[in-house]
């Protein structure tokens, strides 16, 4: 299924490894994508190039597709089910419209804190919701 935000396309994908591998990697659910048009101004940048706060940083980038994936080092299905996962990818989507990263303080302060996930999501979108407001 692919979500909009505004004029961002994003979706998830699931991430399948064979059995032998899936028994020796723990990993969250899947990968969350951003998908931007020609005309934007980080069409055609290496996705190295960008600058954005998201889990893991961004580690794909092609065509106008842009993502990250929940396969590092303690990433796991209960603290990136695919609720979670998508959830970030609209929090992707947020800082690829506004073309600007999100304070990394507001990052830590309203959505990186495992324990208060719901909450803090919530916080979140009505910080976001002033920022847009203000944009």
């Amino acid at each position: 299924m692919i979500f909009k935000y505004k004029d961002i396309e994003y979706f998830i994908k699931e991430r399948v490894f064979p059995a032998e591998i899936s028994i020796l990697i723990e990993r969250g659910w899947g990968n969350g994508y951003v998908r931007i048009d020609n005309n934007h101004e980080f069409y055609g940048l290496g996705y190295d190039e960008i600058s954005v706060w998201i889990h893991g940083g961004l580690t794909y980038g092609t065509n106008g597709v842009y993502g990250f994936d929940t396969a590092h080092y303690g990433d796991n299905i209960d603290r990136w089910n695919e609720d979670r996962v998508l959830d970030e990818t609209r929090w992707l989507a947020i800082q690829f419209h506004l073309r600007k990263p999100i304070d990394y303080n507001d990052y830590v302060e309203n959505y990186h804190n495992d324990m208060l996930h719901n909450e803090k999501i919530y916080k979140r979108e009505k910080k976001l919701e002033r920022i847009l407001k203000n944009n």
